[in-house]
């Protein structure tokens, strides 16, 4: 999880806006100017842990500020022969768009929102992952343009709050949610999954890049099965190529039960697995099914069991960290 955050203006606040991310990306804080454009990114060390990974990253006047993971990095490196400097996925995507320009995000396995500034032509080129795993927001009005990894970060630049957006309220109402491209804030906007979106000359376009197949039908039982954990198989490797070691949420559920299971089974080493439970509420807490699971997978197993105090304590932190009213155990 990393930060990114930029604008077409200067501001002294752009630092301020920044530090809001400082949780998203501890390991390192940069901000690069150019011009009237400011760029910032906090990172977490996830791929390639150097320096030379640190971003805004510059390659040939294009600018890249990206939160994510790019999967199959390593494989495009390959496949597209693309000359890399660094051992990082962020350049990955700038060697791809110098190839491609902006017709290659079918080819990312990953999760991941985006911002490639293109000196050259002074375009912006935003994309945000093909089911939303990464936030992406933006402001864009009387040719001021800010995105963010928060809102806050916005808001910050702005000086002031905009008003109150009673589309997301009635959106929220009914689905507990807001949908599309709206926020709870007027004027401060979401780049929607599977979306890039093009901003030179003052002009933007929002376009959709990927839209899932839902048509494929496969009526033989054991063909379906062997297809399913083929996906998984490949779907839990992909997500083990960074340079830290991965953890385990086990929560002693199926889903996460068969993952960390998998997990250990692809890795064949003793996984690190944490779970959280309820002091308070024996009858709402999973504790002590993923303990069985996890003597199970002899896993390094880190429970850590909250009580009802634990959770007031902390609400009020909980709801600033959403920025948007949230749905999860309000239904």
């Amino acid at each position: 999880m990393c930060g990114i955050l930029g604008s077409n203006f200067i501001s002294n606040n752009f630092g301020d806006a920044l530090a809001i991310m400082n949780n998203r990306g501890p390991d390192n804080s940069s901000i690069y100017a150019y011009k009237d454009y400011q760029f910032g990114h906090t990172r977490l060390s996830i791929i390639d842990v150097d320096n030379e990974a640190n971003q805004p990253m510059i390659f040939d006047d294009i600018l890249i500020v990206f939160n994510g993971e790019i999967y199959n990095y390593k494989e495009l490196i390959i496949s597209e022969e693309l000359s890399c400097i660094t051992s990082s996925d962020t350049e990955v995507i700038i060697r791809l768009y110098q190839k491609y320009g902006i017709d290659f995000l079918n080819k990312l396995n990953g999760m991941f929102s985006f911002v490639i500034f293109d000196i050259k032509i002074d375009r912006y080129f935003c994309a945000r992952d093909r089911y939303g795993k990464k936030p992406f927001f933006y402001y864009f009005k009387d040719n001021k343009f800010i995105f963010s990894s928060s809102i806050k970060s916005i808001i910050k630049l702005l000086g002031t709050t905009p008003s109150f957006n009673k589309i997301a309220l009635s959106q929220y109402l009914q689905y507990f949610v807001s949908l599309n491209e709206h926020t709870f804030y007027n004027d401060i906007m979401k780049l929607e999954a599977s979306s890039y979106m093009l901003l030179s000359k003052g002009e933007i376009f929002i376009k959709k890049y990927y839209k899932i197949n839902t048509y494929k039908k496969i009526s033989d039982e054991k063909v379906a099965l062997d297809n399913i954990e083929e996906i998984l198989y490949k779907s839990i490797t992909s997500r083990l190529v960074g340079d830290v070691e991965v953890g385990s949420l086990l929560s002693g559920g199926i889903d996460s039960s068969l993952i960390s299971a998998l997990y250990t089974n692809i890795s064949g080493k003793r996984i690190h697995t944490f779970s959280v439970g309820y002091s308070d509420y024996k009858n709402y807490s999973e504790l002590d099914y993923a303990k069985t699971l996890s003597k199970s997978i002899n896993s390094i197993h880190h429970p850590l069991e909250i009580s009802k105090n634990d959770f007031l304590d902390v609400f009020d932190n909980v709801l600033d960290a959403f920025e948007e009213p949230h749905a999860e155990g309000q239904s």
